[in-house]
């Protein structure tokens, strides 16, 4: 009985110094790795904040935060495929340790839910499925150093990530340029300011946006949205644009129109395979001088950007 019990002992230290010293290779940031060919990961963001947002902001959504003094959130962001045919467990493929001297460590691995509007503790995706993973670390910040990082295990896979601030390459936009995704496809059709702004074919009874504030304009950009789903689209569940005008953020509002372009309908809805001219503008400080507007368009979790230059005449 005791051979057998020193026997398991020496067999678990045995796979604890084999899985210890199991050696690891640095991740590529620009890479997709898969799993088993059951999931596709790839780094989006590294992030450290005291809160931190989902991707669609555009209604109600919830974020996480830290109320502790002097703790920071620092977050490895990545976005995952369920490639299979069957729901799956992250845990099962994903987990993440960082390594700080001399503190305990906390942590939450979350995945952002219901139309990338919320940041829970949820685990689980359906069959070809896709998510935002956080794996989310409650740190110091006096912890915080050029030379931390996270050590990330894909099952048998053993990589380093650096804990420095990262964003993955964001997509530029050319005019009239075709972006096709799952169950929707769009592209950018203008993109102007001014205080007055028109339907794309204005009749004589057409409604106009008229900004009342005389310092202010409406910086707006067309996008043609085509649902190439089964089901109506709701818009602002699908869809989040943001305009940078010079570091002054605004995340913008939309209107449809109707299905001719010549007035603003009050819909929320783009019907199954139907196409809809979409008005998305925020109200800016007017214009002095020529300048560049920056829009971003964020659909399936993925930034896509758009720049755009306004003239004074």
């Amino acid at each position: 009985m005791k051979k057998i019990t020193k026997w398991i002992l020496t067999c678990s230290c045995m796979l604890l110094f084999t899985a210890c010293s199991a050696k690891s290779e640095p991740w590529d940031k620009k890479e997709t790795y898969q799993i088993n060919d059951e999931v596709a990961i790839t780094l989006k963001a590294v992030v450290q904040q005291t809160s931190i947002e989902p991707t669609n902001l555009n209604d109600e959504y919830q974020y996480w935060y830290t109320e502790e003094e002097g703790e920071t959130l620092l977050d490895f962001q990545f976005y995952v495929e369920n490639l299979s045919d069957e729901e799956i467990d992250l845990k099962d493929y994903f987990e993440a340790e960082l390594k700080i001297k001399e503190q305990e460590q906390s942590k939450d691995l979350c995945t952002e839910i219901e139309d990338y509007t919320k940041i829970e503790n949820e685990t689980k995706l359906a069959a070809k499925d896709k998510t935002i993973l956080h794996q989310i670390f409650y740190v110091k910040e006096k912890s915080i150093s050029d030379d931390l990082q996270a050590e990330i295990t894909l099952q048998d896979a053993h990589y380093t990530l650096s804990a420095k601030p990262y964003a993955a390459k964001v997509t530029e936009l050319a005019k009239a340029e075709t972006i096709e995704l799952d169950e929707m496809s769009f592209e950018v059709l203008s993109a102007s300011v001014g205080s007055v702004i028109p339907p794309l074919h204005p009749t004589d009874d057409s409604t106009y946006y008229i900004v009342e504030d005389e310092t202010n304009a409406c910086a707006g950009i067309y996008l043609e949205i085509t649902n190439t789903g089964k089901k109506d689209m709701e818009l602002d569940q699908e869809i989040c644009v943001s305009l940078d005008d010079e570091g002054t953020y605004i995340y913008a509002w939309y209107d449809i129109l109707n299905a001719d372009g010549t007035d603003f309908s009050e819909a929320t809805q783009i019907p199954a395979g139907e196409s809809r001219a979409v008005l998305f503008f925020g109200e800016v400080v007017k214009p002095t001088e020529t300048k560049n507007y920056t829009v971003t368009i964020t659909v399936e979790g993925k930034p896509y950007r758009y720049v755009f230059e306004h003239t004074v005449q």
